[in-house]
């Protein structure tokens, strides 16, 4: 199952998505991705506002080591991420390292259900 997130063009921080029942196993990067890297933003959210979107105050996702949770990639990949990284989060947005050049980029985050 798949769950899209659009990083506007020109920007670098994605619309925020309840991904609550789900994990996180991999990112598919669009050919039209620019830049290296995705971060994460993550928040405790309870329910989703009036226009479908999650809400609540994001934080900077970091490991356990105190560094920045970081996928290092490229256009046309897809990465594999260990559903234990982000276990728990609630809502998600996704940030590039790069302000995206052209169109809307679209990245799929492939998902599983919580049992």
């Amino acid at each position: 199952m798949g769950i899209r997130f659009t990083i506007a063009s020109g920007a670098t921080v994605s619309d925020a998505i309840d991904i609550s029942g789900f994990q996180l196993v991999a990112l598919e990067i669009p050919s039209n991705f620019d830049g290296t890297t995705i971060t994460f933003q993550a928040a405790e959210v309870s329910s989703v506002g009036q226009t479908g979107r999650a809400w609540g105050t994001y934080y900077a996702v970091y490991a356990a080591d105190g560094t920045q949770y970081t996928i290092t990639t490229a256009a046309s990949r897809r990465v594999q991420i260990s559903p234990a990284d982000l276990l728990g989060v609630k809502s998600l947005k996704l940030v590039a390292g790069t302000a995206q050049a052209t169109d809307d980029t679209i990245i799929t985050a492939v998902v599983a259900h919580v049992a």
